[in-house]
């Protein structure tokens, strides 16, 4: 199966979680968690979303998106974030994307500001 979710913005940081969570505009504050998905950005900046199998997409339909930066692994200090915090979070990222079966690439656009 083709990822439906699987390019992000070259300027993000490798390693990376990128997580995609169905959202519904008419209810907004509730989620559908066991449909969301995620996935580590590449060095080259791509990643594909995992939902129910590895690398099988993000299920069609509107989702809120968040990049959360790399985990410590007990290796030295974490790296600097590239973007902001607000983006590490469901409800303050402002990433809205719409997943279509059959267009497997969405390009995430984010600010440094």
């Amino acid at each position: 199966m083709e990822p439906l979710f699987s390019q992000a913005a070259l300027n993000l940081q490798k390693n990376s979680l990128v997580t995609a969570s169905p959202w519904n505009p008419k209810h907004p504050t509730q989620r559908a968690k066991k449909n969301s998905g995620s996935g580590l950005i590449a060095a080259d900046g791509t990643f594909k979303i995992s939902t129910f199998e590895q690398n099988d997409g993000a299920v069609p339909g509107k989702h809120k998106v968040a990049i959360t930066p790399p985990v410590l692994n007990g290796d030295g200090p974490a790296p600097k974030p590239l973007i902001p915090s607000r983006y590490s979070d469901l409800g303050t990222s402002g990433l809205i994307i719409n997943v279509e079966a059959g267009k497997p690439d969405i390009k995430l656009e984010v600010s440094k500001k």
